[in-house]
């Protein structure tokens, strides 16, 4: 389990997605899905998904809104998936 995100309001932060290969070698041009699954109005995630890049990276760009409190955010690629939990503070 990745370590929570701490994000102050409105501000952001990038997050890179890696798939690997069973082999441990990079999954290049998947298709990596992104859903917030609790806390919608605290957190907004662009883009709604992303493919892989040849070292299987897929960048996504999680913006705090100006709720404080904590969201699940899941991605997923097909039956694989992770969840992050970030925590919109104050200060």
């Amino acid at each position: 389990e990745p370590e929570p995100l701490k994000l102050l309001r409105e501000a952001s932060e990038e997050i890179t997605v890696t798939l690997t290969c069973g082999d441990g070698s990079p999954s290049a041009n998947k298709l990596v899905t992104v859903e917030v699954k609790s806390g919608k109005k605290r957190v907004v995630v662009s883009p709604p998904s992303a493919l892989t890049d040849e070292n299987g990276h897929a960048i996504f760009t999680i913006t705090a809104t100006t709720k404080t409190g904590d969201a699940k955010v899941q991605f997923k690629h097909q039956n694989l998936n992770d969840k992050v939990t970030v925590k919109v503070r104050k200060k």
